[in-house]
């Protein structure tokens, strides 16, 4: 009867969000878990990075005035390019990836609405390479040359979420960046486009110093790494980006650009020119 009882609530809330009820109103499960953990195959990064709401969760925390603003920022986004969303995707991966990662999915879309704001048309789901099946995020054509752009969220764990702290001392987040270089690049002998990794800081408490700190240990692992700029796009504190000097160059008005566009000054810019 509580299962009953809960999928009924949660069609209930859905229903205050137009673009959301037409999407998922017939993809609520009889039995909704509230909870879904994303898996790393790192236990070290699995450890650090925790487990998360899905879509049910934040919808049946609907009343919580941060999960109400970001499903009306999520349904405003998915009115708009939703449907750009849906025909990059498998159907089946398409609700999968807003359901059960629905944070992630929220920042890739922001982003992605970020370089449309900018005169900047990303591709969504593009190959890292011309024969392999592995993807990143969005690929946008800056200047002239396509730059390969992986977006990453990281969450504290379940309990944390409603907890007004900083999360910052719980995440590697050397570590995460160096787990993402490894799942897209595995098997390449260089990087075909220079890469930027955006990080949606919102939950976790990232800072500029984090950044930077973050990018020293990049350079001390032994995992090639392609990655050429990390950039922090939202948090408590101003957008920043830091420049790897062992990845692929990016030129400078590459740099400039990204500046640009993600409203970063010159003083919370630490960048390598060539």
């Amino acid at each position: 009867m509580e299962e009953i009882d809960l999928k009924s609530q949660i069609r209930q809330k859905l229903a205050n969000y137009p673009k959301l009820w037409e999407l998922f109103k017939d993809k609520i499960p009889e039995s909704p878990s509230l909870t879904v953990k994303k898996v790393y195959r790192d236990s070290n990064v699995e450890e650090k990075w925790g487990g998360h709401f899905n879509l049910w969760g934040i919808l049946s925390n609907e009343s919580d005035p941060q999960f109400k603003a970001y499903l009306h920022e999520l349904n405003i986004l998915l009115e708009k390019y939703g449907e750009r969303y849906r025909s990059a995707y498998e159907e089946k991966n398409f609700f999968s990836k807003v359901i059960c990662e629905v944070y992630s999915f929220l920042s890739e879309i922001q982003v992605y609405a970020i370089f449309l704001s900018n005169s900047v048309e990303p591709i969504i789901e593009p190959k890292v390479a011309k024969d392999s099946e592995r993807r990143m995020d969005l690929s946008i054509n800056l200047c002239g040359r396509e730059i390969l752009i992986e977006i990453i969220t990281p969450k504290p764990k379940e309990r944390l979420l409603k907890q007004e702290v900083s999360f910052a001392g719980d995440f590697d987040l050397s570590r995460k960046l160096a787990y993402e270089v490894t799942e897209h690049f595995s098997g390449l002998s260089q990087p075909i486009s220079p890469t930027v990794i955006v990080i949606d800081g919102s939950y976790s408490g990232i800072d500029p110093i984090v950044l930077r700190y973050a990018v020293e240990k990049l350079q001390q692992l032994d995992e090639k790494i392609f990655v050429s700029a990390i950039l922090l796009y939202k948090s408590n504190w101003r957008p920043s980006m830091e420049i790897n000097p062992t990845g692929p160059a990016l030129t400078k008005t590459e740099i400039s650009r990204l500046r640009e566009i993600f409203a970063i000054d010159y003083q919370n810019s630490h960048s390598r020119l060539p």
